[in-house]
């Protein structure tokens, strides 16, 4: 089923304690005609839909498709296989149907009494033109054109075709002199993470602190160590690229943050994770029609 032209999605975002993340409230009917609400994430960093174990039970065996096996690759960087699944659920007043991967022995837990059944990603949020709003914390159908916005009105702007062609997923460009590391623009991620090859190449300024911790795929997990991290993105102005400088927390690791987004041996891999917390303390906007990350200027 596609979404009519007409219809036009605004809907505020579920929002959770230092904004780990950004949910949406969905609802769907289950194989018993019974019907549920539950959160689903929107995650920049998946290109696939994802349904946990804990809604495998209400699905339909009509909607499975047990000849069908969907590649997933996590945050960690691991490709796993995951059953393949049709799915029906609804927000913002329109149905939707669509494929899901679901994997066994996955759990996502609650926030306050609603269940996390799932996320959508990036091709979802594509295919219906969706805009993550960091600005007014809201999901919207995407508004921009070159005829409202225009680089110079923008204190951050960045591309996301470059990301999406290359590695299937929205990436920043962590910049120092003339080396750029490539670094997710992930929604899903509640951190910043860096490799400590990217600490190098760029030169960061890292105050590192005695706390460790790990980062945690779907399916693997990885150990690192927090620090205040100096750093710099390059955005995008009418007179060519420049460099603007942040700081941030980030968990250091000792390898590229996700091998399996490198479609081809001549891409470099990725070496960090730009976390939903920043990006909403930034105020940005992720436009997934318009295929730009920006904030207007203040």
């Amino acid at each position: 089923m596609r979404m009519k032209k007409e219809k036009i999605i605004d809907v505020e975002m579920y929002r959770v304690v230092d904004d780990l993340n950004p949910f949406i409230k969905v609802n769907y009917v289950d194989k018993d005609a019974q019907e549920h609400n539950g959160l689903m994430m929107l995650d920049s960093g998946s290109n696939v839909n994802f349904l946990t174990n804990d809604i495998a039970s209400a699905i339909g065996d009509l909607c499975r498709h047990d000849d069908t096996d969907l590649e997933i690759t996590d945050s960690v960087g691991e490709i796993m296989q995951a059953d393949f699944v049709h799915f029906s659920f609804a927000f913002g007043g329109i149905q939707f149907h669509e494929d899901f991967g679901i994997k066994k022995g996955c759990h996502l837990g609650y926030v306050d009494d609603l269940p996390i059944i799932g996320l959508l990603g990036n091709v979802f949020l594509q295919k219906y033109r969706l805009a993550i709003d960091y600005n007014n914390f809201t999901i919207h159908t995407s508004d921009i054109s070159h005829a409202n916005l225009c680089s110079d009105d923008c204190d951050f702007i960045f591309p996301m075709e470059i990301g999406l062609k290359n590695y299937g997923v929205p990436v920043l460009a962590i910049h120092h002199e003339g080396t750029d590391i490539a670094a997710i623009a992930d929604t899903g991620s509640s951190a910043n993470v860096v490799s400590i090859q990217c600490v190098n190449l760029c030169d960061l300024k890292c105050e590192y602190t005695k706390d460790t911790d790990t980062l945690r795929g779907l399916k693997g997990q990885s150990k690192g160590t927090w620090a205040n991290v100096h750093f710099h993105l390059l955005t995008l102005k009418e007179n060519g690229a420049e460099s603007i400088p942040f700081h941030d927390s980030f968990l250091v690791i000792d390898h590229s943050v996700a091998e399996g987004y490198v479609i081809n041996e001549q891409q470099q891999p990725i070496e960090g994770l730009i976390g939903s917390p920043f990006m909403a303390n930034q105020g940005w906007v992720l436009d997934f029609g318009a295929k730009v990350i920006f904030r207007r200027n203040c």
